[in-house]
């Protein structure tokens, strides 16, 4: 065998390209990759990781695997359990897999140093340093990071370098490991290397921003109008005309003043908020139901004691107790209508006329007749109504039935 040619153990990642100049954590399952790391402590603590070309593969063969790995070197193991480590790794160098010699009990392979070509590449490889630079220098104590990169002579040395400091997926990770030429290395990863530069000068630039009290209101200012023009092309701005009419129609409406500022307040936060979102909605639904309540509509009492002895008894036969009651109540009401005086109370079982007598008072009150049935009540928020902070609050029983009045 030639100096060149070396056997390791190697371990197939599913999920993870590790790319040479990174110290990671790694999370061991496989009985076969469990097996390769003991063997890697009795041997120096040196192995191959190698990615599968499939992560769904469960059990990768050698025709499951890259022909490109990266050579490390155990920094830490932690046993977890049988077949189970957590293994710390520096990824020391890409290596050329020349060939897969045992499977069992674990992968051992055939490495040959992975020949990297630079011809034409110093120009874009020196941008990319100083977009990394550029990028670090917004970063806070990132000297000494900074003044490493600037000391980095090997080209495959910088584009790892900076690969470690940009999020990429899978795929970008795998070209980047199996690309030769340096210069399209620097090339693959420009594209994400210049979108986080851009990323990290707009971040910079609004905390600036923020941090002066004018810059923050004239912004404010600008992403209003910018919203308001956005609302306009996604037709959105009836929602703010529907707003203004609900506004206007709260002033001119005789709810009281409580509910009228509770209603304002409720409209304020609407213009703040998406149509489509669930607040919006119920703050909608609430401000709506305020409106169709009969604020101010007050039927007058007719307290004639004749014409209420008539209706009770075209409407009842017997029950002279009863009625003698309620007429004496009218009486008491058309000789004191300021008095609060008691409310009449109707028991007995189902059947015996208690709501046909209440319809009969209020016909000959001349009043609307609501009737409200508590059976089967057990929260008393069916009552007086939901909190709105719950999804699907409904108002209460009487609220409801004082905006729908039994014909």
């Amino acid at each position: 065998m030639s100096d060149d040619q070396q056997l390791y153990p190697s371990i197939a990642t599913r999920l993870d390209v590790i790319l040479p100049g990174v110290v990671t954590s790694i999370e061991i399952g496989r009985e076969r990759s469990a097996s390769a790391i003991e063997a890697a402590l009795k041997d120096g603590g040196e192995f191959v990781l190698i990615p599968q070309l499939d992560p769904e593969v469960n059990e990768p063969d050698a025709t499951d695997l890259s022909k490109v790995g990266v050579l490390a070197e155990i920094a830490k193991a932690d046993k977890q359990g049988p077949n189970r480590y957590t293994v710390v790794v520096r990824a020391l160098r890409r290596v050329h897999i020349s060939e897969f010699i045992e499977s069992d009990p674990f992968l051992v392979v055939r490495t040959t140093p992975f020949v990297s070509e630079t011809e034409g590449a110093e120009e874009t490889i020196e941008k990319s340093r100083a977009a990394v630079i550029e990028i670090l220098t917004v970063e806070e104590d990132s000297e000494s990071a900074i003044e490493s990169i600037k000391e980095l002579t090997d080209f495959d040395e910088i584009i790892d370098t900076v690969v470690a400091h940009l999020e990429i997926d899978r795929e970008l990770r795998m070209k980047l490991l199996l690309e030769s030429h340096v210069g399209k290395r620097a090339d693959l990863i420009s594209s994400p290397l210049l979108r986080m530069r851009d990323v990290l000068k707009l971040r910079t630039d609004l905390k600036g921003e923020f941090m002066d009290p004018q810059s923050r209101e004239h912004r404010e200012q600008v992403l209003r109008q910018r919203m308001k023009s956005i609302q306009e092309e996604l037709g959105e701005a009836a929602d703010d005309n529907e707003i203004a009419e609900m506004y206007e129609k709260v002033s001119d409406s005789e709810m009281s003043d409580e509910a009228r500022e509770a209603s304002k307040k409720q409209l304020r936060r609407m213009t703040d908020m998406s149509p489509g979102t669930a607040e919006y909605n119920v703050a909608h639904g609430y401000v709506q139901w305020l409106l169709e309540l009969p604020w101010g509509i007050i039927s007058e009492d007719s307290l004639d004691v004749p014409a209420a002895r008539a209706i009770l008894e075209a409407d009842h036969a017997g029950l002279e107790t009863v009625k003698k009651r309620i007429l004496e109540f009218i009486a008491v009401r058309k000789l004191a209508p300021q008095k609060q005086g008691p409310i009449i109370c109707l028991v007995g079982p189902p059947g015996v006329g208690k709501t046909s007598l209440g319809r009969s008072i209020a016909n000959s009150l001349g009043r609307e007749y609501v009737r409200i049935s508590l059976g089967g009540v057990r929260d008393d928020s069916e009552i007086r109504g939901h909190r709105r902070t719950y999804v699907g609050a409904l108002p209460g029983r009487i609220s409801t039935a004082s905006n729908e009045p039994v014909p």
